[in-house]
């Protein structure tokens, strides 16, 4: 039977609230840090668990994991400027795009080969290869040397993905006629873009979340404090009752363990998925891009 924290007495030492008050002037590419290298240090421990269900990360990460997280339990915000240890958790999965020398915001841009490349892997193998055999034969000038269109030919790449890869559920492959005048092209994106939003599983209102976000209200709320000590608990093999973590958290007795449950989990949980990642990297490079122009 899993031990329940009873008192805040009874959590762990390096706890310690006035630590997490650096979160409370982060930016864009502050939180970014906070919560994408939180959401890998959970997957590395095998900790994820306490928000949603995923496939964790392979056993030898866990001892990698360990070196970290005694780094962030002595320093919660994570700060890959000032602090190089945390240069090193680069190569498992924040920061590779926020620090990288071709970084870019851009929602729109021309495809690469190495994009064109990546796209073809993870179309099915045996519907790639007919559809490169109709064109094949379409550029054969012996005459009666026809094949058909295949009946998935103008079906959407990612409908015919690869199961044993997975294409990037953000990403389209679009083709664009730059023949058409600029305001027919653009009237034509905002209703490939609303087609688009249509089919995602997020709801677009999701997807705007940031707009008028206040960061401060993520620190009011307790988001980090709150993620950390699941990790904790998980680690001991316990469990934290929404009423001791309010103490815990707000200390100041504002608010109280229905904001918890009502407000601070679910926000915790939007703000480690993937499309909440990942509209925060791309406001946080955004930024980071505007810091360098000045």
């Amino acid at each position: 039977m899993t031990k329940r924290i009873k008192h805040v007495s009874e959590l762990p030492d390096w706890f310690r609230l006035e630590k997490y008050e650096g979160a409370k002037n982060l930016t864009a590419v502050g939180w970014y840090q906070q919560i994408d290298g939180r959401y890998s240090l959970a997957r590395c421990g095998n900790y994820h668990d306490f928000i949603f269900d995923e496939e964790p990360y392979e056993d030898n990460l866990i001892t990698y994991f360990d070196r970290f997280l005694k780094v962030l339990r002595d320093n919660p915000i994570i700060d890959i400027m000032t602090n190089d240890i945390w240069k090193d958790f680069e190569g498992i999965q924040p920061f590779q795009r926020l620090f990288s020398e071709n970084r870019s915001h851009s929602g729109i841009r021309s495809i690469s080969l190495m994009d064109y490349a990546l796209v073809a892997k993870t179309i099915c193998p045996i519907k790639l290869e007919t559809a490169q055999q109709f064109w094949d034969h379409a550029f054969n000038e012996q005459e009666g040397d026809y094949v058909n269109a295949p009946s998935y030919g103008n079906e959407s790449i990612y409908k015919l993905g690869n199961s044993s890869i997975r294409f990037e559920e953000f990403w389209d492959v679009a083709w664009i006629d730059l023949g058409v005048p600029d305001n027919l092209l653009i009237e034509d994106f905002k209703n490939y873009l609303k087609h688009c939003r249509e089919s995602m599983s997020v709801k677009i209102e999701d997807i705007d979340l940031y707009k008028n976000t206040n960061f401060q209200s993520w620190y009011r709320l307790g988001v980090l404090p709150f993620i950390d000590l699941n990790i904790w608990a998980r680690e001991q093999k316990t469990s934290i009752p929404y009423r001791v973590m309010a103490d815990a958290i707000f200390v100041s007795g504002d608010r109280g363990e229905e904001t918890i449950r009502k407000t601070t989990r679910p926000l915790t949980q939007f703000l480690l998925t993937d499309i909440s990642r990942k509209q925060l990297e791309s406001l946080a490079i955004a930024e980071m891009t505007e810091q360098k122009k000045k």
